[in-house]
């Protein structure tokens, strides 16, 4: 065979010391201290066996080894780049060398064992790694960003599962790594997103000029009232909070049957009114069925779109209990004059004010 062991092939060997040879040698030696007469090791035969074995199964495992294409430095953590090829390469290098002993291939061992797990799905390395370079892919625009692009990284149970999976170990690809960096990413990138869906629901509502105008509350400003009130439910930001706010403060306009819209309807149907208005176009605002309306609707509501309704009043002695009966005090001016037959309208104050504001 000779000494050159990269010239030696493993059939070179097994027709010296294949099959049963070296327990043959030893069963026909046992006691025997010389060959031909000359006195001789036995064990020679087997130990050079043994030998030229452990040489051959080195080179085997470095050559599969040297087969590997590992992945570029830049892509280390990239789950993807661990393709079928790689890991099938790696698996055939750690069947090669896994039960050697040698000095040699105890590097090729330890790349070999850093590498591995990037090839089981279950691991802490692939799990971690492949939410990392999730997150990674995300960016900070936080606008940028829609919640299925997070759900993707860490949708379902993905942070508890790299917590689970690595329980315990400190290190990725054998780097001292911040292990709970990916299940408080997650949890960072929720927090910065969940605002995001109720500022742009409330930014896409647009208020009206005159809030106190029933006319104004279309069915399509309505529904992003509502939107927005979805999107901003159970946010504790300021912003979510004050929309919250201001969104309930006019969503009684979108209502027919509140006080908010039949008090500001009537106010403004008697603001249509003039000196040739006729009685009957009074008994629309100040119908018996329309004052009942508001008085049933309004009673124990203290304010008007969220605000004092009494704030501004000068001398009507409207109260915080009383404030709807200024809609009946209008009526019975506007039918003082109408009797009178006195030119001009109405002088409106009090909740108007707000209103108006």
């Amino acid at each position: 065979l000779g000494s050159d062991m990269t010239a030696i092939t493993q059939s070179d060997l097994d027709a010296c010391c294949g099959g049963t040879k070296p327990a043959d040698v030893t069963a026909a030696c046992s006691g025997q201290t010389t060959i031909i007469g000359v006195s001789m090791d036995s064990t020679t035969f087997t130990t050079a066996c043994t030998s030229y074995q452990s040489g051959l199964d080195v080179i085997a495992c470095s050559t599969a080894f040297s087969a590997i294409t590992l992945p570029a430095s830049s892509s280390m953590l990239d789950p993807s780049a661990y393709t079928s090829t790689v890991c099938s390469s790696i698996q055939a290098a750690s069947n090669a060398c896994s039960s050697l002993t040698d000095s040699s291939v105890s590097s090729i061992k330890s790349t070999l064992a850093l590498y591995a797990p990037m090839c089981t799905t279950s691991s802490c390395d692939y799990l971690w790694s492949t939410g990392y370079t999730c997150i990674q892919s995300l960016g900070s625009d936080m606008t940028a960003i829609t919640q299925s692009d997070l759900d993707a990284c860490c949708g379902g149970t993905k942070p508890e599962d790299v917590t689970a999976a690595c329980n315990g170990q400190t290190t990725i690809l054998g780097t001292t790594t911040d292990i709970p960096y990916f299940a408080s990413a997650c949890a960072s990138y929720a927090d910065a997103l969940a605002p995001l869906p109720c500022t742009s629901a409330y930014s896409a509502i647009d208020f009206p000029s005159d809030v106190s105008d029933p006319a104004s509350w279309t069915s399509t400003l309505c529904a992003a009232l509502q939107t927005a009130e979805e999107a901003c439910n159970g946010l504790t930001d300021s912003f979510a909070v004050s929309s919250r706010q201001a969104i309930a403060n006019f969503q009684p306009m979108c209502s027919s049957t509140s006080c908010d819209y039949q008090y500001s309807a009537s106010i403004k149907c008697l603001q249509a009114l003039g000196p040739t208005s006729t009685q009957s176009e009074l008994d629309v605002c100040c119908s018996s069925a329309v004052l009942t309306g508001i008085a049933n609707a309004c009673s124990g509501q203290t304010t008007l779109y969220g605000s004092d309704p009494t704030s501004g009043q000068d001398d009507e002695g409207l109260t915080d209990a009383n404030w709807h009966t200024y809609v009946g005090l209008k009526c019975s001016e506007f039918q003082t004059i109408l009797v009178g037959g006195t030119a001009g309208g109405l002088r409106f104050a009090g909740p108007m004010a707000v209103a108006v504001a």
